[in-house]
């Protein structure tokens, strides 16, 4: 099992409404992009930690390995911009009750940086979609949000 950290933002709420994370394979420009191949990295029963707006919003555990997937139907704006051919992971999502501002965790995972995960040495997220993070900064993360929430769903995990 590994944990990956995705950035979603503006593909959040459509992603988590079709229980799915999805990338172009090319970036605009026509290269490889790091954030997107990583997409292919994810296996069957992997975690995926959900940031959205410099908080994360979920967690959630795949159930699929990555595939070959055309883009799906995203709302006008979202999306209209990425090419059609792409890699999907279909997931089941858990929405936290209580978002994790990673704000207030920037001087810890500044402290504790690693070029292998999903953060700079400046303690912010990389700006790239799929991220690998280290166990160190996703067992950091995952029991920040587990302490913030008002219900005990997040115990499966």
């Amino acid at each position: 099992m590994s944990i990956f950290f995705v950035n979603q933002n503006k593909s959040f709420a459509e992603e988590l409404n079709n229980g799915l994370v999805w990338s172009p394979k090319l970036a605009k420009n026509g290269i490889k992009n790091k954030g997107y191949s990583t997409m292919t990295k994810i296996k069957k029963g992997d975690f995926i930690i959900h940031s959205c707006d410099k908080k994360i919003q979920a967690i959630s555990i795949t159930k699929t390995d990555c595939y070959d997937a055309n883009k799906p139907s995203y709302k006008k704006g979202t999306g209209n911009s990425w090419n059609n051919d792409g890699y999907r992971v279909d997931t089941d999502y858990t929405v936290l009750d209580r978002a994790v501002d990673l704000a207030n965790h920037r001087t810890w995972l500044k402290e504790h940086h690693s070029k292998d995960s999903a953060f700079t040495k400046n303690g912010t997220a990389k700006e790239q979609y799929m991220c690998t993070i280290t166990d160190q900064h996703a067992l950091y993360l995952l029991k920040e949000a587990i302490e913030l929430q008002s219900t005990k769903k997040l115990k499966r995990f």
